[in-house]
């Protein structure tokens, strides 16, 4: 758990950091309203899915193009994903390929680049096959830094982590949350073997988990090791900011009042969501800069938990 910047250019990604994701699946307006919203708000950063450039950003492709270009100009860091998980839910209406994946890479000016990953582990993967799919990316990527995606049950995450990071040297590396086990404690635990054993290398490699939006998840990953977090909940519930606590759109105004008549409901609540979360990732880095991380965690959890989650921690120290 520490404070780090990736440097690209005139743009830097401090860390911990949560990029709110954008998809056309499991939400309810087009991905090109959540964009406008995003960078009307000037959010630090945000990830759009390739899939949805080629098949729904297409239809507004003007506007999708001159937002990307007011995104660079304010400095916003624009993480691209590689559209399987858009895929998958749309099977079998449109092809999606690992090249058409790069040809459209290959066109965009975006920071971050997540390689191309199958819909679902995948335990024949090995790190020569992960770190050739980097390598082979990297060649259509330009300025774009690429973060290799590793896809694999939890019994075989550390090693292959590990075998990556000496064959490759990744700015940063991105694992599924799903893949680290299934209760949270048992996540924790992964998470934490995998960073103990980045952390041996001599060299800090930032952890990046995909679709990771709960507020306290992301807190409990941080303790565990984890930099770097995206997911969609920003814009599927909505988030009460005493607790941290998702709760379904319709009832967000027991908690806030939804009733400005300048915007809908929904705007309404996207706009609470990504102050409070802009909000939540400030205070998490002061605390960390304080060494009173700890501290934070009783604003959010009970006592016994923290201190099970701990000693469980500790274990795999």
């Amino acid at each position: 758990m520490q404070l780090h910047k990736i440097q690209l250019n005139n743009k830097v990604l401090q860390l911990p950091n949560f990029i709110p994701s954008i998809s056309s699946i499991k939400t309810n307006y087009h991905p090109i309203d959540y964009l406008k919203l995003l960078v009307t708000l000037e959010y630090p950063a945000y990830l759009i899915s390739a899939y949805d450039v080629c098949y729904s950003f297409n239809s507004h492709l003007n506007e999708f193009n001159s937002l990307l270009d007011i995104s660079n100009k304010h400095n916003q860091i624009i993480f691209l994903d590689s559209g399987n998980y858009e895929y998958f839910w749309n099977l079998p209406f449109n092809p999606w390929t690992d090249s058409i994946y790069y040809k459209k890479l290959e066109n965009l000016k975006i920071d971050f680049a997540f390689s191309f990953d199958g819909s679902g582990i995948d335990n024949s993967y090995n790190s020569d096959i992960i770190c050739n799919r980097i390598l082979e990316q990297e060649a259509f990527s330009g300025n774009s830094i690429v973060i290799p995606i590793i896809k694999v049950s939890a019994s075989k995450l550390e090693g292959i982590v590990i075998d990556i990071v000496k064959k490759i040297d990744p700015v940063i590396l991105a694992i599924p949350e799903r893949v680290l086990g299934n209760g949270i404690m048992e996540r924790c635990t992964t998470l934490k073997k995998i960073r103990n054993n980045l952390n041996s290398l001599g060299k800090y490699y930032p952890i990046h988990l995909l679709g990771t939006g709960n507020p306290r998840s992301i807190l409990l990953y941080i303790l565990a090791g984890a930099d770097s977090f995206d997911g969609l909940e920003w814009c599927q519930t909505f988030i009460e900011s005493k607790t941290g606590l998702l709760y379904h759109f319709h009832q967000a105004d027991i908690f806030m009042d939804c009733s400005n008549s300048e915007i809908n409901y929904a705007t309404n609540i996207f706009i609470n969501n990504l102050k409070y979360l802009n909000n939540f990732i400030s205070n998490i880095r002061k605390n960390i800069e304080q060494q009173t991380f700890n501290i934070l965690l009783h604003d959010y959890f009970e006592e016994a938990f923290i201190t099970n989650l701990n000693k469980v921690l500790e274990r795999n120290a």
